[in-house]
């Protein structure tokens, strides 16, 4: 019940969401969306998740918003979405967490 109730307010939101085109010399912004953000806060608190100060629950949370990012890529085909959807999903694994740095360093020379 809970996981549907999560994968509905993920789909609702995304349906709300856009992404903003930007010049080719400059990396184009995640789209880090202040509702879908807010949502996720709030299921953390009803659903008694403690977010990313609780390394287990941080697990679900990372997993929500890999689901988000790597949408958000299919969507928009902004490849740093993807290497942000990658790095959330290092928060479930352990694994790499940097895959946005290096694209950046790679692609911009900015290495945000």
């Amino acid at each position: 019940m809970k996981l549907t109730v999560l994968l509905c307010c993920l789909v609702a939101v995304l349906y709300t969401v856009s992404a903003f085109p930007t010049d080719a010399s400059q990396p184009p912004p995640l789209n880090n969306n202040k509702g879908f953000r807010a949502v996720s806060d709030a299921l953390d608190s009803a659903l008694g998740w403690g977010g990313y100060d609780d390394p287990k629950q941080s697990k679900v949370r990372g997993a929500l918003h890999a689901a988000y990012h790597e949408i958000q890529y299919r969507r928009t085909g902004n490849e740093r979405e993807h290497e942000r959807a990658k790095d959330q999903w290092g928060v479930v694994s352990g694994g790499r967490r940097d895959n946005l740095q290096r694209y950046d360093k790679e692609h911009y020379s900015s290495g945000k």
